[in-house]
């Protein structure tokens, strides 16, 4: 990807905040830095909410980790001095309850076979998962569920995790997205993720479609 490109993309994008939300978090976890401070001036000027681009890149660190994160909080908080960041305050028990609640609504008639599956897998992991994804992070005020879920679509589509994002693509659609929402942040994932992975993330979202309604969470 290059400036030119990158120029021709903007068009595109800036009647829809939720894509160039999730197009920023493309670019992060695709490790394109050097394009990240270009979007944040664009989305600067068109009064995207500071609030909003810092919650979706904290998001980030669920999937791509501290580097990642921290690098972009960097130039975020170079282009936005004064931003007051959310009052902070660790409460287990609270992400705890909140993770349960929010995990519930993504997965709705899902989420008991979720459940099961990861205590298979790990039940330490299962617990991080409600605790650290759904409870402290996700479950976060700042952005809706349906842009969180739209933020974690794009992240796992650039990267393509085949099984978490067909969980995803589905809880997007219990959050409130529709086809063309989600194939939309699909497409714009091809400049980061390559080709080759948005034709399979399409194609995953295309079988959620055909599937919707009688779906298995796989881990």
């Amino acid at each position: 990807m290059n400036l030119i490109i990158f120029k021709d993309i903007k068009n595109s994008i800036i009647k829809d905040e939720n894509l160039m939300l999730c197009f920023l978090v493309s670019m992060i976890s695709s490790k394109k830095m050097k394009f990240v401070r270009y979007l944040l001036e664009f989305m600067k000027s068109n009064n995207i909410k500071d609030r909003k681009i810092y919650e979706s890149i904290l998001q980030v660190y669920l999937f791509c980790g501290f580097p990642a994160t921290i690098e972009s909080l960097k130039i975020f908080n170079n282009m936005f001095p004064n931003f007051k960041k959310p009052k902070y305050e660790f409460n287990q028990e609270k992400y705890k309850n909140r993770g349960l609640l929010t995990c519930k609504k993504i997965y709705t008639s899902n989420y008991y076979k979720l459940m099961e599956n990861f205590s298979k897998l790990s039940n330490e992991l299962k617990d991080w998962m409600i605790i650290e994804g759904y409870g402290k992070v996700i479950g976060r005020k700042g952005l809706s569920l349906k842009t969180r879920e739209l933020l974690n679509v794009s992240i796992l589509a650039t990267n393509y995790y085949e099984h978490q994002l067909y969980s995803h693509i589905k809880g997007s659609l219990n959050t409130g997205a529709n086809y063309h929402e989600i194939t939309n942040v699909i497409e714009l994932t091809k400049h980061f993720g390559g080709n080759r992975n948005y034709r399979k993330s399409i194609n995953i979202a295309r079988e959620v479609f055909r599937k919707m309604g009688k779906l298995t969470i796989e881990c």
